[in-house]
Parts: structure tokens; sequence; C-alpha cells
């Protein structure tokens, strides 16, 4: 089913966007001042990105729903 690709797909951009910029802050300001609400925001935007644009591109190939 294709809101399950697109919710998988979600979680593994927003997973993946997440840890990176949390090493990223980790290393540029230090544990103490890691910036928690703008990893999950950029996260949650990357995921709902990757997910619309591999289930557009599912869509427009034919694939099955």
């Amino acid at each position: 089913m294709l809101w399950q690709f697109f919710v998988g797909r979600f979680l593994q951009a927003a997973a993946g966007v997440g840890a990176l910029l949390t090493v990223v802050d980790w290393v540029r300001l230090g544990g103490e001042h890691v910036r928690g609400g703008r990893i999950l925001l950029w996260s949650a935007i990357a995921g709902l990105v990757a997910a619309a644009v591999a289930t557009r591109n599912l869509r427009a190939r034919g694939c099955a729903r």
C-alpha cells in the first residue's frame, strides 16, 4: 500500500537527518547545548519531502498501490 511506503520512507529519512543533525550539534555546541526542537523540525521536513518524492515516483511509474 502506498501510505505504508510513505510512512516508511518518512521515518527512514527523518531518522537519518535527525542523527546527522544531532552529531553536528554535539560537535559544534557540546552535549548540553544540543537543540532538540531544531533537530525535530528539520527531520520532519526532510522526512516529508523524501516520502513525497518517493511516492510520487512510484505513482508516476504505475507501481502497485
